[in-house]
């Protein structure tokens, strides 16, 4: 198995942001947002996923793309602070 080499987020961090939300709309109108609950056993569930209006200057800058780590901050629940997930868009 190969080995890879230990380094520290900051190091190999992109962008660290908070996410953005706007009003909420019907699903499969706007933009799909992921939320802390989407995330369960490192991996996403895009079942319950809000759509969104997401304001256009949001829009290629938090545009998530294959790879992507995405690590919960902040949330109203500590016990959702620190999941985390590889970004695979849905099939």
């Amino acid at each position: 198995m190969k080995a890879f080499p230990y380094t520290t987020l900051k190091d190999v961090l992109v962008l660290s942001d908070s996410g953005t939300w706007g009003n909420v709309l019907s699903k499969g109108k706007g933009c799909p947002a992921l939320r802390s609950s989407d995330i369960s056993g490192y991996k996403l569930d895009f079942e319950n996923v809000a759509y969104v209006e997401i304001p256009e200057r949001d829009l290629e800058r938090k545009r998530l793309e294959t790879g992507d780590i995405i690590i919960t901050k902040s949330s109203g629940s500590s016990n959702l602070v620190g999941k985390c997930a590889i970004f695979y868009p849905p099939n």
